[in-house]
């Protein structure tokens, strides 16, 4: 039941600068029991609607029919539109807010040096991230789930100096 809105952020001439994004958990959104995470669902639908990835906003223009039609449609659909439209207009406003916020940063800052920031941060986590994964002994790690319909999920990691690949399936 979690929805993500991501906005992308232009500035100087529409140049692409970063993005801002709000997930949230909406408290309904459909499936087989109220509250949309019943224990006993098979499938995904059980637990509520899927939205597939669209234009919320396209044109600065807010797409609420669709996104009322998303909401409404499946075999569980949504209890409570109205209230999944009003959550989704907050986490638009939240969106909003953090595009004027990195806006202004630019401004006050420069957008070189904002986005350098940015590209630090994102070296930094990536730096961490390949330290964590080398501390597995043999350079390899692997995982299995099941989803709640029995489908069984596996992915590899494989690290190899800088290189890491990952490969994901399902059966």
């Amino acid at each position: 039941p979690d929805i993500t809105l991501i906005t992308p952020v232009y500035t100087n001439a529409k140049q692409l600068t970063g993005y801002v994004v709000s997930r949230a958990h909406h408290a309904e959104i459909g499936g087989i029991a109220p509250g949309s995470m019943p224990p006993d669902a098979k499938r995904l639908s059980e637990e509520g609607i899927t939205i597939p990835p669209f234009y919320l906003v396209k044109r600065g223009r807010v797409n609420w029919d669709a996104m009322r039609a998303i909401l409404q449609q499946g075999k569980y659909p949504s209890r409570n539109v109205g209230e999944n439209l009003a959550d989704l207009n907050a986490a638009l406003a939240a969106n909003r807010s953090g595009e004027e916020a990195l806006k202004k940063m630019c401004g006050q800052f420069g957008i070189r040096r904002v986005t350098g920031f940015m590209n630090r941060i994102r070296k930094h986590a990536a730096s961490k991230m390949r330290e964590t994964l080398r501390g597995i002994p043999d350079g390899t790690y692997e995982s299995e789930e099941f989803l709640d319909d029995g489908t069984r999920l596996r992915a590899r990691i494989t690290i190899r100096g800088n290189q890491c690949d990952i490969d994901f399936s399902g059966t």
